[in-house]
């Protein structure tokens, strides 16, 4: 849950003031954080310590999904991870070359970028579509260049992220250049992927984390976990995703109730071609109170699935129940 807050956070402060004061930008994201980590709480007051035990009307959602878990050791720390210097990106006069890799910032890991603005417009360049060891995840950056200048940044990864996803390791990242002018906010160009490979990390193997309870599979895996927060008044079912179809994804609920009560759920997960995630749907644990709910008892929704591009409907899934 503090995964949807924190993050939704990030993208309004790097989006919103466009990293006029990075400075000041960075210590708020870090008092806020701080601040999630001191007032979290547990939910057993709501869920109890049950299993969850999960139907659907979909027969192939009968599947209990299992894992086994083992500790990935990689050969190389992560101080001797490196990448190579290279230009990975040059078009309409704007040049942006990766420079270096840093483990040790401090919010995390670091790619650092020059770019390099030759155009007659003033820029903002910002990333989309990130995955680290084909696992979906929300950086920070956001920069903006001036016509005729360059600039030195680095795109963040949060280490709260890289832990809570099962990623011990950076090995291999992929993403968009999503870039626009800074004046009128107008696409000048989005990227094609951009791969970086790093290096020292060959022979880290990412173990996925899939244990739960299989409630939807098809071109689109997904799997619900458990229950968490509430964080900042909002308690979230955890849920991982896996996209195996060819096409850019966006996934959302439609029509969720909770112990019979219908309440406002909050998710929308992005996923890429190939690739999973770890996303929650979220809802007011005010919502809870206000409906006499004191332990949820089932979870009923569908999943509304459509293409991130054309805005195509892919799939309506059947109602999907939990019980706890």
């Amino acid at each position: 849950m503090l995964i949807y807050v924190v993050n939704s956070l990030e993208m309004q402060i790097m989006g919103g003031l466009k990293m006029k004061n990075k400075s000041l930008t960075m210590l708020l994201i870090l008092t806020l954080i701080l601040t999630a980590l001191t007032s979290c709480s547990t939910t057993d007051d709501l869920n109890g310590n049950t299993d969850n035990k999960t139907s659907t009307e979909n027969e192939k959602s009968s599947e209990k999904v299992e894992t086994v878990s083992k500790d990935n050791e990689p050969k190389e720390k992560d101080s001797q991870l490196s990448i190579d210097e290279e230009v990975v990106f040059n078009e309409k006069d704007i040049r942006i070359t990766l420079k270096s890799f840093e483990s040790g910032g401090l919010f995390g890991p670091e790619f650092k970028l020059l770019i390099d603005n030759d155009s007659d417009k003033n820029i903002t360049v910002q990333v989309r579509n990130m995955s680290i060891n084909n696992i979906m995840i929300d950086p920070i950056f956001s920069t903006d260049v001036m016509s005729g200048k360059k600039a030195n940044d680095g795109i963040t990864i949060m280490s709260r992220d890289l832990e809570l996803f099962g990623i011990e390791t950076i090995k291999e990242v992929e993403f968009v250049f999503h870039i626009f002018d800074s004046d009128e906010w107008e696409t000048i160009v989005d990227s094609e992927v951009i791969k970086i490979v790093v290096k020292g990390a060959e022979d880290y193997v990412q173990i996925f984390q899939e244990d739960g309870e299989l409630i939807y599979d098809g071109d689109f895996r997904i799997i619900a976990k458990n229950l968490s927060g509430p964080d900042f008044g909002m308690i979230g079912l955890d849920l991982f995703l896996e996209n195996n179809s060819d096409r850019y994804v966006t996934i959302q609920t439609r029509d969720l109730s909770i112990n019979g009560f219908m309440i406002d759920g909050i998710f929308s997960c992005d996923i890429t071609p190939g690739k999973k995630a770890f996303d929650d749907i979220a809802f007011m644990e005010s919502d809870l109170l206000d409906n006499g709910i004191e332990k949820i008892e089932e979870i009923e929704f569908s999943f509304h699935i459509f293409d991130g591009e054309s805005w195509d409907t892919i799939e309506d899934t059947p109602t999907i129940k939990i019980n706890f």
